[in-house]
């Protein structure tokens, strides 16, 4: 029994005996021993009840103090929290919900929860309603909810019933939590770990194609060699069979270059930090690299170099700077009419080297010049040239590797010349 229902029986038996004492108070003046044994259990019944009395006031400041601390939390937990009937009408809202749906508190209340729910999940949100009480206690639920403002956000919402002493249904309580940024997060790591797949898959596959490619190449040069010895060995090549062996060779050495660039280019990507640069003759390393594509070229173009300044000694990653010179050197001769020239010009600087390799070939328009360095873009009018447009977005990254810079300058009149800058000595790959 609580202190209440004691108080109440303690004033019970008081009221009665008082009641008792007024039939009888004749018979108790005439006894006063009788008299003075029953004022006695009075005084000690009042005693009591003042006590309970006390009691009870204390219970009530503890119970309005709880419910203040009740109050409190309500109102400032973190997440959104809202009170409605059993129908879903909203008699409760905490700030944090208010400051969710950007209206006042006192805005909310009366309004059906269902208005709160973003339009495309509003008819599954009013399923999951009337299928609230058969549905496991304590069950989240993600819908999308809106704002005041407009903007709709994504929301975990937890019910639970709320129920009378003798079970019957009362009304239903809401825990509604904002989950923009952990879906956010959740789709940053998600694509984060698919591209890390993607990126191993990509490297994976172009190692083994491009090995598979470059197994049968080197079986087709092999045997092309074999050929043109035999048939030169019984005088058979004539000037037709000769103009064939020269356009097999050369597609041998087109594939090989392709395979060539998509295997640097892919390893360039996986290991930006591969960057070694060391003291060398840059204007040695020029002159090979032209000669060795003037062979290519069978003297179709000339190919000619200017230089000036200290280039015996510049501090580059020769490796990179001669994939650069080859890739720049082979697109000049490739997209330039024969019989014209392509210049290249160099000159060192004591923390600078510059280098441009220049044709009369393509015009580039301005608004494809933008695009001329990312992986796979040919220009329009050039599709029915050999190449897969890995070439300059691979010198790209070498002249990023460097920390340098790559321009382009094209014009109808003059033709095109790229131009590149790297600065010299020990840096950290950019790239």
């Amino acid at each position: 029994m609580n202190n209440i229902e004691a108080m109440g029986s303690k004033l019970h038996n008081a009221q009665h005996r008082v009641e008792v004492l007024s039939r009888h108070a004749e018979e108790f003046l005439t006894q006063p021993t009788l008299l003075s044994t029953v004022l006695e259990e009075l005084a000690v019944v009042l005693e009591e009840v003042e006590q309970q009395y006390e009691e009870v006031l204390v219970t009530r400041q503890t119970l309005e103090q709880q419910r203040q601390r009740y109050q409190e939390l309500f109102d400032f937990a973190p997440d959104g929290y809202l009170v409605t009937d059993e129908q879903g009408v909203i008699r409760e809202a905490n700030q944090s919900a208010a400051s969710l749906f950007g209206m006042m508190q006192t805005f909310l209340v009366n309004k059906p929860l269902s208005i709160l729910v973003a339009e495309a999940d509003r008819r599954a949100f009013l399923t999951y309603f009337s299928r609230l009480e058969a549905a496991p206690p304590q069950r989240n639920w993600d819908f999308r909810f809106k704002s005041r403002q407009g903007g709709e956000f994504p929301v975990v919402i937890t019910t639970s019933a709320m129920r009378s002493a003798q079970g019957t249904l009362t009304g239903w309580r809401w825990l509604v939590r904002d989950i923009t940024e952990l879906k956010q997060a959740c789709a940053n790591q998600s694509a984060s770990a698919t591209q890390a797949g993607v990126d191993d898959l990509r490297a994976t596959f172009v190692q083994v194609v491009s090995h598979e490619l470059r197994t049968p190449m080197t079986t087709i040069l092999i045997a092309l060699e074999l050929l043109v010895r035999y048939s030169a060995a019984k005088g058979e090549i004539d000037t037709r069979q000769q103009t064939y062996f020269d356009r097999i060779h050369q597609a041998i050495w087109r594939m090989n270059a392709l395979i060539n660039d998509v295997l640097l280019y892919a390893e360039a990507e996986s290991d930006p930090a591969a960057f070694n640069p060391a003291p060398m003759n840059l204007e040695a390393l020029c002159a090979e690299r032209l000669q060795k594509q003037r062979d290519h070229d069978h003297d179709h173009h000339a190919i000619t170099i200017n230089s000036s300044g200290a280039c015996d000694a510049a501090c580059v990653d020769s490796v990179l700077v001669q994939q650069m010179l080859d890739r720049l050197l082979s697109n000049a001769v490739t997209y330039s009419p024969e019989g014209t020239t392509v210049r290249v010009m160099l000159h060192c600087e004591h923390d600078r080297i510059c280098f441009s390799v220049h044709n009369a070939g393509t015009y580039i328009p301005p608004e494809q010049q933008a695009k001329l360095f990312e992986p796979f873009y040919r220009l329009e009018n050039t599709v029915h040239t050999a190449g897969i447009g890995l070439g300059l977005a691979f010198v790209k990254q070498a002249v990023d590797q460097h920390g340098g810079d790559l321009s382009v300058e094209s014009s109808v009149e003059t033709g095109t010349t790229f131009k590149v800058s790297l600065p010299t000595g020990e840096r950290s790959s950019q790239g």
